[in-house]
């Protein structure tokens, strides 16, 4: 009995331990555009988000069409503005290496990958925020979505390295957030983006896509 009740409980905390899907723009059908570039230090995107509860977050999947990867990647986390919009320099940047890189699918014409990218980061619930990830001097392309199927609005926000550009109308990003509830302590975004930071963005560069 007593092995019973310890294997019961070994399982019970397996369970709460998993970590699953928390936020899910994977690629459907035909509503796959691929591919924007997308650097850190150049050209790159964020789509805004919102959790229903305090939450760890442990993945990012990027969907890509550039295979194979070229190095470490960048997941960016940024406050909202208040109005909709990505605020300030990011609450969190973390550079991690690709815990695994797969084939998708073929899409839209397009062979797409799913990029799997370990993060560690709290985000609380109620309150948006905005990710991306991006390549470090390479090219990590972005998938975005457009069409009957996209989940979203049809736009995502457009930065140039750390600087907010404007909302580009190409669809939303494609991606996938991986983690579980917790009881997450990250500070209201507010809080740290207010002192002496403006909205940036006083020129529009052009969207530039990958030629296939």
């Amino acid at each position: 009995m007593k092995r019973i009740a310890l294997l019961l409980l070994i399982g019970l905390c397996g369970t709460a331990a998993y970590a699953g899907t928390v936020w899910d723009y994977s690629p459907i059908s035909t509503d796959a555009v691929c591919c924007w570039e997308n650097q850190t230090a150049a050209q790159n995107f964020a789509d805004n988000f919102t959790l229903s509860a305090n939450t760890h977050l442990t993945g990012f999947n990027l969907f890509t069409g550039n295979f194979p990867p070229g190095g470490t990647y960048n997941v960016h986390l940024y406050a909202d503005s208040g109005g909709g919009v990505p605020f300030g320099p990011p609450l969190v940047s973390e550079d991690v290496t690709a815990s695994s890189f797969t084939f998708y699918g073929t899409l839209g014409g397009n062979a797409i990958y799913e990029v799997s990218l370990p993060i560690s980061i709290d985000v609380m619930g109620g309150v948006q925020y905005w990710i991306g990830a991006s390549g470090n001097g390479f090219e990590a392309g972005q998938v975005s979505l457009l069409g009957p199927g996209d989940p979203g609005d049809a736009q995502m926000a457009q930065f140039s390295g750390q600087t907010f550009q404007f909302m580009t109308q190409v669809g939303d990003q494609s991606y996938q957030l991986i983690g579980n509830p917790s009881g997450g302590t990250t500070p209201e975004p507010s809080s740290l983006t207010l002192i002496g930071i403006g909205i940036a963005g006083l020129y529009r560069p052009l969207r530039r896509r990958l030629g296939r």
